[in-house]
């Protein structure tokens, strides 16, 4: 009885966390099984978007911070609407930054290199759209920057408080051309250039050498999408 209840427990907190990156139609769709989606971990060829608003911290030291609250909530909801509706999940926000993920065992997807351009310039229109309609002082920029590689997808952290993630080489190399990326600048590593190319027009840019990596990375800017 003992064990049955823990395993229900676990089951209970499981599909908790799962109901966190998944929409409510992707969750009711959920097999009985949760091992099937292997949360326990697993290598698997994903691609990682990293998104970070430029000059917030400088605009949160001016502003209320209901503003502060109201502003970043809205530039969320932008990237959220972008990830959700090319099939990735928000893996998790990182006080102004984004962090998602597209053919998790979560959301499985094929093509999901070329989700996660059209994800990042979809956010990319939407706040340009934004843009227009709000005071100077209020407009804010973002970097991005996606790779596409092999991570270690599923739960990580303590018993009583895991969190669905990715890990690895991978996603780091993600978040550092994030933090290369200019104010409205999406940069793709080669290995996502390469899955995309004949879809997208592209900036070649000079290689650069990421903090810890040996080997320089090849990188392009990202200027427009071919979605026909």
């Amino acid at each position: 009885v003992v064990d049955d209840l823990t395993e229900k427990k676990r089951f209970e907190r499981e599909r908790a966390m799962i109901k966190r990156y998944l929409p409510s139609q992707l969750v009711d769709n959920l097999p009985d099984d949760l091992s099937e989606l292997k949360l326990r971990g697993e290598r698997r060829q994903i691609t990682t978007l990293f998104a970070d608003i430029r000059g917030f911290s400088t605009f949160s030291e001016v502003s209320d911070p209901e503003k502060v609250v109201e502003v970043i909530n809205q530039y969320f909801d932008f990237a959220l609407t972008a990830v959700d509706s090319h099939e990735g999940i928000i893996d998790k926000y990182l006080g102004d930054a984004v962090m998602a993920h597209f053919n998790t065992t979560l959301r499985p997807v094929p093509g999901h290199a070329w989700r996660a351009v059209l994800a990042s310039w979809d956010f990319k229109r939407a706040i340009q759209e934004h843009m227009q309609q709000v005071p100077v002082e209020d407009r804010l920029n973002v970097g991005i920057g996606i790779n596409t590689g092999v991570s270690v997808v599923g739960n990580v952290g303590a018993e009583d408080r895991m969190e669905y993630t990715a890990i690895g080489d991978a996603v780091n190399l993600a978040k550092r051309l994030q933090e290369s990326a200019r104010g409205d600048q999406i940069l793709l590593s080669s290995s996502t250039y390469q899955l995309v190319k004949e879809r997208v027009d592209v900036r070649t840019l000079a290689p650069i050498q990421v903090k810890g990596r040996q080997a320089v990375e090849q990188i392009y800017e990202l200027l427009d999408v071919r979605r026909s």
